[in-house]
């Protein structure tokens, strides 16, 4: 006696197959960004190799920002910067961040091998989208893809993004 064991078909079995790389592939690990107003958090942090550290946080009373020197000494006065963004800053913000391909930035970017350069970390949480990502001397471009020791267009324009509604330059 033969017992035949079903099996899928070729034909679906590959639709199945390419379905699920295509939505790997596409997919955005959150929801859409807002339009307007302020996320529920938000962090950015920025450093080089001999330039030190620029942290934007928002806080209850809009964005403060930190920069922190090369050769900093415990004790030195370190005073945050605060800007309250507009309605319309906010909306450029988020237009911009959009057009940055935020929502597909990766987790991480990382040049492996590099001992200086520069760092860079991002926290945002709305209420339809978490973005933790964070690299050393590698970026995002507007599709996600790593670009390494090269920053890329799509990241400098994020950074001149939250430079603006910060009112600083990075």
């Amino acid at each position: 006696m033969m017992t035949r064991i079903h099996s899928t078909p070729r034909r679906t079995w590959a639709t199945a197959v390419l379905l699920a790389v295509a939505l790997a592939a596409c997919s955005d690990a959150t929801g859409p960004l807002p339009r307007e107003g302020a996320p529920d958090e938000l962090k950015f942090t920025f450093s080089s190799f001999g330039s030190g550290v620029t942290i934007v946080e928002l806080d209850d009373e809009g964005v403060a920002v930190t920069r922190i020197p090369w050769g900093y000494v415990t004790g030195m006065p370190i005073v945050p910067v605060r800007v309250v963004p507009t309605a319309a800053a906010w909306a450029e913000f988020w237009e911009a961040a959009e057009q940055a391909g935020l929502r597909r930035w990766r987790s991480e970017y990382l040049a492996e091998g590099v001992v200086d350069g520069a760092g860079w970390g991002l926290r945002i949480v709305t209420d339809d989208a978490v973005i933790d990502s964070h690299g050393s001397n590698a970026y995002p471009d507007r599709r996600g893809r790593e670009h390494e020791m090269e920053m890329t267009d799509d990241f400098r324009a994020f950074l001149e993004a939250i430079g603006t509604l910060a009112g600083q330059d990075f």
